[in-house]
């Protein structure tokens, strides 16, 4: 998987909308992961958001 840069450099986080983009699921399917514990999240205000590093984790290994 390839993770699109902006400018020089990769984001450092992702929504849940584009981490479902990204691995080819649904936004619903997603965030019932994140809800579970099964993708690491961390919180912006009311924005749920998903490290770069845990994104490329998830696209590697898959979710247990």
């Amino acid at each position: 998987m390839e993770i699109k840069q902006t400018g020089a450099r990769a984001k450092l986080t992702y929504s849940l909308g584009e981490v479902a983009e990204a691995l080819g699921l649904s936004q619903v399917y997603v965030r019932k992961l994140a809800a579970e514990g099964k993708i690491a999240t961390v919180r912006f205000g009311k924005r749920v958001m998903v490290r770069g590093a845990e994104l490329e984790r998830v696209a590697a290994e898959g979710v247990v």
